[in-house]
């Protein structure tokens, strides 16, 4: 009876908990007979869960937390035994027990250390895994560099971090890259549930390494409990409290290394605690991280205009770049309570917070023009899982997640004494009120180039619907690098664009896992998330593209499957059903919107039609094969429909926004008609296991997408000859990836470690991101239709702008212990030293070369120069009683290598646009900056120039004689021009020097 009930229950049951627990297996047999052992007792340590061992010995313990757990079996008339096993997360490890007979009086127990297998048997699907100790001392800065160690993973930074504006937000091209899929293609879990931001569909919720007890990069293959991605899951588990006391606190600086290297102002502290608070009944574990930096994005070459010069990676801070600050703060706190009924609760909160200023190249000097961006999220994840039976042969248990999550984000102007001046000089004493009254800029440091408090904006709680009558920043006065005009903005004026984003959700998701018998192992659930997002952007100076939407969508999905465990073959099958509801009213005609509807003035309205957006539905069926032909070697298949929902904005993007607002064509419309964007996958890979400590994993795959999102023209005279053409987001852009992984593991033995990992792919498709097209190539007019029609889009496939051929990541780790070489004087000094080594190389991007945006090839026919990175860190522990004082030094780059990110699209060269000479041959010296009666052209004495501005004419007069000729001033301007094509952003990271200390217990 209970079977069927339980297969009942399951076909009906809520929410999908994502894979945050491992499952343990194995037998206890007499170690001296080798005869089973009915009914002995298998616990695990320091919580309520356990099993008996049923008639042939065997046992099973479902949902055992994350990481190092010690595993107690126990039978009356033998000896305790104790194992010491990391249980990994979605996958079964096998512990088995030899007990030994033992006089009853006698109590003993026999501590034993499990490795986790090379080769995991019922693993289906493709994966990296990062535990919290290989980690710890990886020579890296964050969870986000982690991650990109993995196989077909990298991070997109391109056209992402301190550029960023409205459109390359909007963009939506700044993420991982997982196996040639575009950023939003990938979608991250914390604890079971997802913190991925449905409008954008990016992640804006950092993790500190400290909080991760796990980290799994899934790149294929992923079964139907996950959703909300097409190529990749990032499934994170934070660490609980555990049985004993531990923490850390950890501070790191380049302060220190100025005399070695560049100093950028980068300082970390990080801390942790966790430990029992009720033995055995409630852990709690708790960890923080700041970080702040006078430059926060470093490069390594290009124009810097704080010193007029290409930078060189030495000297001073004087060559830290401006505009260019911020900070990042990180918090964790998780409590886990095991409950005498068979239960357990937890309680996890996440916080994070980036304020960066993004410095603008062509602001010159006048940084505080410059805008910024601060983002702020807040996670809570509440869960309980009930026991609801156990016997030897079955379990059931029911999980339940509840979940809130708040993205708030924001990209303006930040406050400072400097624009405050401005805009009272614009609008008069006391006329703009609180907005002038600034006595220090927005990113003054409060500690160690951190600010406490949040980064503040003019003008933050207006919306776009209020215009303000702004100084502009168009007029450009001659610059003080170059004395040149038009070159960089010299006249102090307001960037009147801004975007303010939020995102508040509350999520349900609910469990019931199975263990129906020895061999199928059934889940199934549903998960539902009520959502609000509150949209605006635009410029304060114009309705022009202004956009205001608040709507209230729902998404929900329901699965099934089950583990069919055979021993020597394991079967995944799954099907998922996805639901997207709009829950909103939209204009049955683009740009037509009903003053009912509308969030603007009523003057930017009127009366029109108005429909209700349609609800979607998908199925998506899974399937995943595991063989282990042997206990060295495992053969594993998967195939599955993938369906993601698009960026939620593109069903919102300006849907509330009239013609009388924003006449402009280049408005972008959202489409309440979109589908899901589906992706078909399949891959095959094998692992085997080469020695006793190294194991090779090869797999191939191949992923077609269908429908995903792209701006196209909609031909809006066809509805009313009076309309003209309207830019909405469609389902109309297809891609395929294929490729290989290869992965070579060396476990730790003989003091070191290894990984290797190398991807090869292509990732082809008929356009790279959403407004890849209409705002790159197609943005010229049609040349048959016409000034203000686009051109067609392609329909071919070609290389896709993320498309890397090759990308290889090596990781290397030596660890020496406390008595090695004992007795030695080498042995005195490298006893507890570290080093660890990670290397990237990663072939160049492609790109299309161009002039006056017509392309002179194919494309994407060219490609960047590769991209060569390696990062290491040098540790010494020294053990102090119970408390272990670690010294290190961090290098990032260490072989100082320029790499390039971005080139000029005419020459292919990062410095150099190609028509600098052309640009700078017909220089001038307005008449507005002589003295009366002047005439203008060359030569000019410096004699006849307006005083205010002698000094910055003064810079193009060569040799210094008081007089500028035609040539001088070309010379100059050409100089001025070659500055404007070495953007810094061309360029990665320069070497960094890093030193730090850290106390461990």
């Amino acid at each position: 009876m209970l079977p069927g009930c339980a297969a009942l229950l399951l076909f009906f049951a809520p929410a999908a908990l994502a894979q945050v627990t491992g499952k343990v297996v194995g037998t206890v047999t007499d170690g001296d007979t080798g005869q089973p052992l009915v009914g002995a007792q298998v616990l695990v340590e320091g919580t309520n869960l356990g099993n008996v061992t049923n008639e042939d010995g065997s046992y099973f313990v479902n949902n055992v937390p994350v990481g190092l757990e010690r595993l107690m079996a126990q039978y009356l008339g033998y000896q305790t035994t104790t194992q010491e096993q990391r249980i990994l997360a979605g996958q079964t490890m096998t512990v088995d027990f030899q007990l030994s007979s033992e006089v009853v009086e006698a109590e003993g127990i026999v501590a034993m250390i499990e490795r986790e297998p090379l080769v995991v048997r019922d693993n289906t699907i493709s994966k990296t895994r990062f535990t919290a100790e290989e980690t710890r001392d990886l020579p890296v800065d964050d969870l986000e560099s982690v991650i990109e160690l993995g196989a077909g993973v990298y991070e997109n930074a391109v056209g992402c971090g301190p550029a960023v504006g409205v459109l390359a937000f909007l963009q939506g091209s700044c993420g991982f890259i997982v196996r040639g899929g575009r950023a939003t293609e990938s979608a991250t879990f914390v604890d079971g549930v997802l913190i991925t931001d449905f409008s954008s569909q990016t992640n804006t919720t950092s993790v500190s390494t400290f909080a991760v007890e796990e980290t799994d990069v899934i790149t294929g293959g992923f079964n139907a409990e996950w959703g909300h991605a097409q190529s990749g899951i990032i499934n994170i588990v934070t660490r609980e409290g555990g049985r004993e006391v531990h923490g850390n606190v950890r501070f790191t600086t380049d302060e220190l290394s100025d005399a070695i290297e560049q100093s950028y102002g980068f300082n970390n502290l990080q801390a942790s605690l966790g430990g029992p608070i009720l033995p055995d009944k409630l852990t709690a574990y708790g960890s923080f991280e700041a970080t702040g930096a006078d430059d926060f994005f470093p490069t390594a070459a290009g124009f810097n205009p704080a010193t007029g010069n290409q930078r060189d990676n030495s000297g001073s801070t004087e060559e830290i770049l401006p505009g260019n600050r911020g900070d990042r703060t990180l918090g964790q706190g998780k409590l886990t309570a095991f409950l005498p009924w068979d239960a357990k609760a937890t309680g996890t909160y996440l916080y994070s917070r980036n304020q960066f200023e993004n410095h603008q190249p062509g602001d010159g000097l006048n940084q505080f023009l410059s805008r910024a961006t601060h983002d702020k999220t807040h996670d809570v994840i509440l869960g309980y899982d009930q026991q609801i039976f156990q016997t030897g042969q079955r379990n059931l248990n029911l999980q339940i997640r509840g979940h809130y999550h708040l993205t708030r984000f924001f990209l303006g102007t930040p406050l400072s004494a400097a624009m405050a001046a401005v805009l009272e000089d614009h609008y008069g004493p006391g006329v703009c009120g609180s907005a002038c009254s600034v006595d220090e800029d927005a990113f003054e440091e409060d500690f160690l180039n951190y600010r406490i408090g949040d980064v503040k904006f003019f003008f933050e709680d207006s919306s776009t619907s209020t215009v303000f009558n702004l100084p502009s920043t168009a007029n450009r006065d001659p610059d003080p690098v170059f004395g040149q005009r038009s070159t960089y903005s010299t006249v102090p004026g307001f960037d009147a664009a801004f975007l303010h984003e939020t995102e508040r959700r509350y999520g349900l998701r609910v469990d019931l896992d199975s263990q129906v018998n020895r061999a199928h192992r059934a889940k199934a659930g549903i998960e539902w998330n009520w959502l609000n997002l509150s949209h605006s952007s635009g410029s304060f100076n114009s309705h022009t593209f202004a956009d205001i939407y608040d709507v209230d969508p729902v998404v929900a999905a329901v699965y099934v499957q089950d583990r069919l465990d055979f021993g020597d073959l394991v079967i995944d099958l799954g099907l998922r059903w996805d639901h997207w509801d709009p829950n909103t009213l939209f204009p049955a005609v683009p740009s037509h919107v009903d003053c009912s509807i509308s969030s603007l003035p009523t003057p930017l309205c009127r009366d029109a039609e108005v429909r209700q957006a349609p609800t979607q539905d998908v199925l998506a069926p899974r399937l995943g094969v595991a063989h282990p032909i042997t206990d060295d070697t495992q053969v594993r298949l998967s195939y599955g429909k993938f369906y993601q929902l698009p960026e939620l904005r593109h069903f919102f993007f300006s849907f509330l926004t009239d013609e009388a607002a924003s006449p402009n064509t280049n408005t972008i419309y959202g489409n309440p008609n979109l589908d899901f964007i589906e992706t078909t996958a399949f891959e095959a890979g094998i692992t085997h296991q080469l020695g006793p400590n190294v194991v090779l994993d090869v797999v191939g795959y191949n992923r077609d997408r269908r429908g995903a999102i792209r701006l196209e023209t909609f031909q809006a005279r066809a509805i009313d000859p009076t309309l003209l053409e309207r830019r909405i987001l469609v389902n109309g852009d297809n891609g395929n990836v294929k490729g290989f992984d290869l992965s070579l593991t060396k476990r730790y033995s003989n003091y070191w470690t290894m990984d290797l990992a190398w991807s090869l792919q292509w990732a082809r498709g008929t356009s790279s991101s959403p407004l890849d097209w209409a705002f790159g190539l197609g943005a010229a007019a049609d040349p048959l239709e016409g000034q203000g029609v686009l051109q067609a889009p392609p329909t071919q496939l070609q290389p896709e702008d993320f498309d890397r051929l090759h990308n290889i990541n090596a990781q290397f780790t030596l660890q020496l212990p406390e008595d090695f070489a004992d007795g030695t004087a080498w042995g005195k000094v490298l006893e507890n030293a570290g080093l660890s080594v990670t290397y990237n190389a990663q072939s160049g991007l492609p790109y299309t070369r161009t002039l006056a945006n017509r392309p002179l090839e194919d494309f994407n026919a060219s490609r960047q120069p590769w991209f060569h990175s390696g990062d290491l860190r040098l540790t010494r522990e020294f053990p102090v009683g119970a408390i272990d004082l670690v010294a290190f030094a961090y290098v990032r780059n260490f072989l100082n290598r320029v790499n390039v990110l971005r080139v000029n699209e005419f020459t292919g060269l990062p410095d150099r646009s190609g028509l600098e000479f052309t640009d700078s041959r017909n220089p001038s010296i307005p008449g507005e900056y002589l003295l009366p009666g002047v005439a203008t052209g060359f030569p000019v004495s410096l004699e006849d120039v307006v005083g205010e501005w002698r000094d910055e004419f003064s810079r193009q007069d060569l040799d210094r004689d008081g007089s500028i000729t035609l040539e001088e001033s070309q010379e100059t301007m050409f100089r001025a021009q070659m500055s404007l094509s070495n953007s810094p952003f061309h360029y990665g990271e320069p070497r960094q020097v890093r030193l730090g200390i850290e106390l461990r217990f």
